[in-house]
């Protein structure tokens, strides 16, 4: 009994697991082979008709060879074919027959010297439907190029996003966008076409990004956004995108231009989407782009999982206008002026108040707490993501601080004013950094509770006139081992206690 049951468990096994096998060979030849094969006879189909369009409706296709895997597929209008002809309600006549197949259709993509060469559809009734169904409806895991619902060509949309499958399997649909991540695929295909039922278009690449499907984890950037009511709105997500753009591309945008976007997945990180992004050529404008110009920007910002996998940080993001206001932005040719930064006053946290004197340089201006009692000057200082030098100090910048007892000044800052201190009366404690040069006349004068001086500069060559007079009696004083005679002597000039004592810094 034992025996049968064991031979009847084996060949149930055997039988089981061929049937398995069978089951999966099955399942690999439909999925690998025969559904391929199928998406590609249903796409040969379309194009051909699409590129073989006549004036006579009656006329046949022309014939064309089988496309080889090595090459795009390529099909010339027929010579009769007339450029931009239209129906009584715009839609461009070279699209009447896919029409009456598909209605859905809206228009037809191409990036010359590759295999993206589709129709590109938009069903209202499901955003996705597309996704995985081909031009005729039928389900495909290759599923289709598809306008993104935010995205519409009747209005137009001043940025229209185009979604496809990153087919690996099968080499088609958007299998090839990712290559735009080399410099060098970008340089030998800069430019898109596409047709809507409307217009007929080509587009010069600006960008090459990579961005979260997620949207929150984007930095407040949402590249689905088809329409903007406000000028400001656009250069904003203009600059957006300029910011994640792997490379710089010698094309200049500006808040007139509209874009195509043609996004797909990729898997540099969870959920992570390529997109390349491009905008409608200009009226009049050359298809030329001067690709030897482009270049790999160092500053790109990529969404937050990008640094948690791959470690480092996001570069300054601020805004459009900042950006311009700063110098920041080659690429726009509009009309948009951006006020100087220069002279610009700023609060922080810790109510210090510095007002900025050049592109990288601040000034001290004071502080809104009149009762702050230990004061540091930075060596540099954070605004809106930037990192500015704190080279200057304004000459009343202490004139309020009755309460300051000690004061620093870390590193940048080269000259200490005139009478700088001369409402300070409580001070005791002064630190003068490595950058100080001079010190003006009267700046500690009368300030007779300083009892502690230290001074780490080695560049000091000037004190002016009675700027230590009637301080500390037994004031402390330490100085740079190396410049202890020299600037013992300048102290003595500028009225430092006789009874003062000096120490010597390592």
């Amino acid at each position: 009994m034992k025996q049968n049951r064991k031979k009847k468990l084996r060949v149930f096994l055997t039988i089981s697991s061929l049937l398995l096998l069978v089951g999966c060979s099955l399942f690999l030849l439909y999925y690998l082979v025969l559904q391929p094969y199928h998406s590609r006879k249903v796409n040969e189909k379309y194009r051909e008709i699409y590129y073989s369009y006549k004036e006579d409706e009656s006329a046949t296709p022309p014939a064309k060879e089988k496309e080889s895997e090595s090459q795009s597929f390529d099909i010339n209008p027929d010579s009769n074919y007339k450029n931009n002809a239209k129906d009584e309600d715009g839609v461009l006549l070279k699209f009447k027959k896919l029409i009456a197949y598909n209605e859905d259709i809206r228009g037809w993509l191409t990036i010359p010297g590759t295999k993206i060469d589709y129709p590109v559809m938009q069903d209202y009734h499901g955003a996705d439907f597309y996704l995985e169904h081909d031009f005729e409806g039928h389900k495909d895991k290759n599923g289709c190029l598809y306008l993104d619902g935010h995205s519409s060509i009747e209005i137009p949309s001043t940025n229209l996003v185009i979604h496809g499958h990153n087919m690996n399997s099968t080499h088609m649909m958007f299998y090839e966008l990712p290559n735009y991540k080399n410099l060098e695929f970008y340089q030998k295909h800069p430019v898109i076409t596409f047709d809507t039922l409307y217009k007929n278009s080509k587009w010069k690449i600006i960008s090459f990004m990579r961005v979260s499907g997620t949207m929150e984890k984007n930095t407040n950037f949402n590249y689905l956004t088809g329409m903007f009511y406000e000028k400001d709105d656009f250069l904003n997500f203009l600059y957006e995108i300029e910011s994640r753009s792997l490379y710089h591309c010698p094309v200049d945008v500006n808040e007139k231009d509209h874009l195509l976007m043609l996004s797909t997945c990729s898997y540099e990180f969870d959920n992570c989407r390529t997109v390349v992004v491009a905008r409608r050529l200009r009226k009049g404008e050359s298809e030329k782009v001067e690709t030897n110009k482009a270049y790999v920007r160092k500053d790109v910002l990529y969404p937050d999982e990008w640094y948690h996998q791959y470690g480092g940080k996001s570069p300054i993001h601020t805004s459009f206008t900042d950006a311009l206001a700063f110098g920041e932005i080659d690429w726009y040719d509009g009309k948009k002026v951006a006020n100087s930064p220069i002279g610009q006053r700023y609060t922080l946290e810790n109510h210090l108040i510095y007002e900025i004197t050049s592109l990288n340089t601040v000034k001290f201006i004071g502080s809104d707490d009149a009762k702050k009692n230990t004061l540091v000057i930075p060596k540099e200082i954070d605004i809106n993501g930037r990192t500015f030098d704190v080279t200057e100090v304004s000459p009343d910048a202490f004139q309020e601080l009755n309460h300051l007892e000690k004061v620093s000044f870390e590193g940048n800052v080269k000259q200490i004013p005139n009478n700088a201190f001369r409402s300070c009366k409580q001070l005791t404690s002064v630190i003068l950094g490595d950058n100080i040069e001079t010190i003006g006349n009267k700046a500690f004068f009368n300030i007779s509770e300083l009892k502690k001086i230290k001074i780490t500069s080695k560049s000091l060559h000037v004190i002016g006139e009675k700027a230590f007079t009637k301080t500390g009696e037994k004031i402390k004083i330490s100085l740079p081992k190396s410049k202890m005679k020299s600037y013992r002597k300048l102290l003595e000039q500028a009225g430092i206690s006789t009874d003062a004592k000096y120490l010597k810094l390592d």
